[in-house]
Formats: C-alpha cells, structure tokens, sequence
C-alpha cells in the first residue's frame, strides 16, 4: 500500500472548502497526506482482515465442494464416468481428501501456500474436463463459459497464496 503514496490527488493550487461561510484552503502536500494517512489506514486494516477473510472465502467453495462429493458420492462418479475419467471411483476419493484438506489448510491459515499448490494442480485438469465450454451446446455453452472463467478467477487467487502466504492471522502467522 505504501506505493499508493503521492499517486494522483490534486496536484494544482490546492483545495477550497466552505465551512459554515469561511472558505478553507489546503495545500496539495497536506491533501495527499490525509489522503495517504486514509489509504494506508485502510491498508492495514485490509492486510489483516481482508487477507484473513479472502482466505476463509477461497476455503469455503473447496470445503463446500469436499462435502457435496462425500456426501453425493455415487452421483460424482456417474459425472465422472461420463466424462471419461477411468477409475473414478478410485480418484474420487483423493479428489475428496485434496479438496477438504486444502480448504481446511487454508482455512486456518496452516502451509497455506502447500494448500494452495495442491487445489492448483486439482483445478487445472478439473477445470479443462468439467468445463471445456467450447464442448457444449448452445444451451449449455454460457453457464460452463462462466464455470470456467470462475475457475481460472480462483486458481488466480490461489496463486496469490503462494506468492502472499497466509497472512498474519493464521496458524502459520510470523511470532514476535
């Protein structure tokens, strides 16, 4: 955030308020430093909390998606057969154990970035199998365009876990 510093902001003569009929004028260099003491407020309210939240939101669709495949097994193996995956009562279950494990990794904040890694390599293939929207009919073809597109959102936000870590409230979070 602090390279958000002296971005923008009114480079001119300075501000003009009227406050209860006197005109107030600020110069540029006290504007940008309300402006910057603002933005960097926000900025480490969000390096703490957003990062956390961003992590319990990404956890909650892998987590939500383990479940929903233990629970409905037989179902996710008929998709799979019908997509062609071999043995799918096989790799169901380790398709199960990433997905919850990864989510529950992250979730907490512990090896993040190995979690994230891990739902990488899952996503990829998964992705290009269960939503190669260019495969289907017209009917289908905007619902699995948009599958794919949230998809690749999310393997963007999970490389974000790698190149950020977990945050500084995690399990993993750096010790004083």
């Amino acid at each position: 955030c602090s390279a958000a510093q002296g971005a923008g902001g009114n480079e001119g003569g300075g501000f003009a308020e009227i406050n209860a009929g006197v005109v107030l004028a600020y110069p540029p260099r006290i504007l940008r430093t309300r402006r910057d003491d603002n933005l960097n407020a926000l900025c480490k309210l969000t390096g703490t909390w957003g990062v956390l939240l961003g992590r319990l939101l990404l956890a909650a669709i892998f987590l939500q998606s383990g479940y929903d495949k233990m629970f409905n097994f037989g179902r996710t193996v008929k998709l799979m057969v019908s997509k062609g995956i071999p043995f799918a009562e096989v790799l169901l279950v380790p398709a199960i154990i990433i997905l919850l494990a990864g989510g529950l990794m992250l979730l907490i904040g512990w090896q993040a970035r190995w979690a994230a890694l891990a739902l990488i390599v899952f996503m990829i293939p998964t992705t290009l199998v269960f939503h190669s929207y260019w495969t289907y009919p017209e009917a289908q073809f905007i619902n699995q365009f948009h599958h794919f597109f949230k998809n690749v959102a999310i393997i963007g936000a999970l490389f974000m876990v790698m190149g950020m870590g977990s945050g500084g409230m995690s399990v993993d979070r750096p010790r004083a």
